[in-house]
């Protein structure tokens, strides 16, 4: 499901559904791997052949994650039959929920509730919204969200980012800047967090890429290996995981039906 407001159907900027898919196959895996019992094992092709028994395959569709988090827009619909809109940023539900233009860029807020929404109008200096009767609940403010909205990107517009984020500190209310990639990469949780990962590429040289979104207090992963090159692991596989002969595998070499490609 693509949020966006108006026009025709996009692209998000990457593959959700093949993200979303490695994480949840990275939980199953470490699931089966530090399990509560020693009885447990990885899902694997082996595994099945061992106990013949199915349950100990764990198929995981692309398509199936991606519905999982669907959230409150599946329940609305699987409960009252209501399809889904285009928001944008913004949330169906909950106003103001949605990212707003800065003097010099975006920022999120979210104010889930009423309590929150008056330490919003407090922060942007608006009082006058909190006693305005359109806009005294939540409901009233989805009603009236129109006008409302109008009158908090005027302001937001008024300030820059950081500006707007060192005056909701403390506020209660949860809000964040909207990064550009180069941001992203700078900040400072990223940093700590040991995210972004460094290895030597067998043909590229020095390379970073992202690591793994999900950590584990009793397990610490391996260092990173680099993306693997065409071929790299042709011998491998087919002597370690599909069991084939070294007479059978040479065959198949000087054959040139399969490749092995010879890094350094």
């Amino acid at each position: 499901m693509i949020r966006y407001f108006q026009g025709r159907p996009l692209k998000l900027g990457l593959g959700l559904e093949r993200v979303t898919e490695e994480i949840v196959l990275e939980i199953v895996h470490k699931f089966f791997q530090e399990g509560a019992t020693s009885e447990r094992r990885p899902p694997t092709a082996a595994a099945r052949s061992e106990t013949d028994d199915s349950s100990d395959l764990t198929p995981v569709h692309l398509s199936l994650p991606q519905v999982s988090c669907l959230s409150h827009i599946a329940a609305n619909y699987l409960n009252a039959g209501k399809e889904a809109r285009r928001w944008g940023t913004a949330h169906e539900s909950i106003v103001p929920y949605q990212g707003f233009k800065t003097k010099d860029g975006h920022i999120v807020v979210a104010a889930g509730n009423d309590k929150q929404f008056v330490r919003v109008c407090q922060v942007l200096e608006l009082l006058e919204l909190t006693e305005d009767p359109n806009y005294k609940t939540n409901k009233l403010r989805v009603q009236n969200r129109k006008q409302l909205l109008h009158t908090l990107s005027h302001r937001f517009l008024q300030g820059k980012t950081a500006d707007w984020l060192k005056r909701f500190e403390g506020s209660g209310v949860p809000v964040g800047p909207i990064h550009s990639i180069q941001e992203v990469f700078s900040d400072p949780q990223v940093k700590h967090n040991a995210l972004i990962q460094e290895m030597n590429h067998p043909t590229a040289g020095r390379i970073a890429v992202p690591g793994p979104a999900v950590r584990f207090s009793s397990f610490a992963p391996g260092g990173p290996t680099p993306p693997p090159v065409i071929g790299q692991h042709t011998v491998q596989v087919l002597r370690d995981t599909l069991s084939y002969s070294d007479d059978v595998i040479k065959t198949l070499l000087e054959s040139k039906a399969v490749a092995q490609n010879q890094v350094s």
